[in-house]
């Protein structure tokens, strides 16, 4: 009996033991799976992807009218488009290059009826084929082309094709080229009833008459600290802070440096690259460049490729891309006073690596408000050129939107916008 009970007494007790080693394992295998839950939550960097073919453009188009008047056409409206499309379907063959003093610019410009194509500062042989059928072995050998230009002559049953290099006074004619003189009195044809603009030297158009603009009102939101470091660095758990007199933040994790100015809204990053001394591909390089704005960040808006390295050469390539804003009567560059702040990012790259990059920390949201805006023209605004207190160092003249960044929203406020020769902007009051 004794026997009997020791038994039954054995068994509960190892009954109870495993019991109790049950509800330990259940515990032990919750706490584990909820820990990282709670100590850790991954902050993702998101936004909009763009190929590089999406970022190229020309800035402008300009049609010659003949007699001295023309027109501009900017990005995202429908006649830039289809202009656009056509001549990138179009053959440019047979290149042969002749110099800059053969031609006069001004009988070409105010008196033949003409297309031209404007790319801002200029856009590499290596980039531009990737956009249009430029055919031959000369192609591959041009400089850098700042206009293309498509002009009709009188009498004469070919169009006249120019290729032009600022940078080097240089122009290259495609002798063969399938367009007939319909064709570009069709583009012409496009612009009869736009604004008109004037021009005295050819580089900078000023409208003869109020200009139609469209203001905006954005919500906005702000890239975090936590995000940035989850995008940017390969184990944010290395990461240390520092902050600096000024306010700004510095991140690094002994190799890679991140800066933030908050007082500004804008980054910093910087990942020193080896040296190499074998030039750096242009198309390669922005590729790598469009990419890890895809990967870290994304683009959030229209940009345009607004400054590209003109050839290959050692050393870092800088890439420019600056947004743009608008539908009517097109798109239109966001250009701060203080540049460093907001409407651009910058990207550096050496061999494929990206070495810097730049951007303001604000991401354009929905949109709250529209407003509609008459910029000056004519001699109202040929005026307000000569009161600029340093017209002498003015490169051209544009139109643009001014932010003005607020607690609550970003207003792009358009107005008559200037380049100076030191590479800042500036707006006309």
């Amino acid at each position: 009996m004794i026997e009997k009970a020791k038994t039954y007494f054995l068994v509960f007790l190892v009954a109870a033991s495993l019991l109790q080693s049950y509800v330990l394992i259940g515990n032990v295998r919750d706490f584990e799976i909820a820990s990282p839950q709670t100590e850790y939550v991954e902050a993702e960097l998101t936004g909009t992807q763009l190929e590089l073919q999406d970022l190229v453009y020309p800035t402008q188009m300009v049609l010659h009218f003949g007699d001295a008047k023309h027109t501009v056409l900017n990005p995202n409206t429908v006649f830039y488009e289809i202009i656009l499309e056509k001549l990138q379907q179009r053959n440019f063959d047979s290149f042969a290059r002749l110099s800059e003093q053969s031609f006069t610019w001004n009988e070409l410009r105010d008196s033949y009826q003409g297309v031209e194509i404007r790319y801002k500062d200029g856009i590499s042989i290596e980039i531009l084929q990737r956009q249009m059928l430029l055919k031959g072995e000369e192609a591959a050998a041009m400089e850098p082309i700042n206009r293309i230009w498509m002009l009709n002559r009188p009498g004469q049953e070919t169009v006249r094709t120019l290729f032009i290099s600022d940078s080097t006074g240089t122009v290259y004619e495609a002798k063969k080229v399938d367009l007939t003189p319909k064709d570009v009195e069709g583009f012409v044809g496009l612009g009869t009833y736009l604004t008109k603009y004037g021009t005295e030297d050819g580089v900078t158009y000023l409208a003869e008459e109020p200009l139609p603009m469209v203001g905006f009102r954005y919500a906005y939101e702000e890239m975090t600290q936590e995000q940035l470091q989850q995008s940017l660095f390969a184990d944010p758990a290395t990461t240390r802070s520092l902050m600096e007199r000024d306010g700004s933040l510095i991140i690094t994790d002994g190799k890679r440096g991140l800066q933030m100015k908050p007082g500004q809204k804008w980054m910093a990053f910087t990942d020193p690259a080896a040296s190499y001394e074998q030039n750096s591909t242009i198309r390669e390089n922005m590729l790598a460049s469009v990419q890890f704005v895809n990967q870290h960040g994304g683009w959030n808006g229209k940009y345009i490729a607004y400054r590209l390295p003109q050839r290959a050469a050692i050393g870092a390539q800088v890439f420019v891309f600056r947004q743009y804003a608008g539908t009517y009567p097109g798109a239109f560059p966001i250009i701060s006073e203080r540049s460093e702040f907001f409407g651009y990012i910058r990207v550096t790259v050496q061999n494929g690596v990206v070495t810097d990059y730049e951007r303001s920390l604000i991401r354009l949201k929905d949109e709250l408000e529209k407003s509609e805006h008459m910029l000056p023209g004519g001699e109202e605004l040929r005026e307000m050129v000569q009161r600029y207190r340093n017209r002498n160092t003015i490169v051209t003249v544009f139109p643009a939107y001014r932010p003005i960044v607020t607690e609550d929203y970003v207003e792009l406020r358009p107005g008559w916008a200037v380049e100076l020769f030191n590479g800042t902007y500036d707006f006309l009051s």
